[in-house]
């Protein structure tokens, strides 16, 4: 019955079967439309994915530049701290 759903059984044997071929052929364009916007959705969507994918790669580096040039920064400020301390 599934394939008849929005039928019942009676009025597919009983029916007009050109009307019905019409209104199932007008069903079926309808889905494909549907089916056609919701896969340009989808193209739209994944090139949007992988943009932010882009720019998060692009930050994660970032990231881990600022963070090698910190422990650089941090390094330096703490070698004459350490020596002075040494030293005392």
């Amino acid at each position: 019955m599934g394939l008849w759903k929005g039928f019942k059984l009676c009025e597919v044997l009983e029916g007009n079967k050109r009307t019905l071929i019409t209104v199932l052929s007008e069903q079926l364009a309808l889905t494909n439309q549907a089916l056609e916007g919701m896969s340009e959705e989808m193209k739209v969507v994944q090139k949007d994915r992988r943009k932010l994918e882009d720019r998060v790669g692009k930050l994660e580096a970032r990231i881990q530049q600022l963070e090698k040039l910190a422990g650089v920064q941090e390094a330096a400020v703490a070698g004459p701290e350490d020596t002075d301390d040494k030293g005392e």
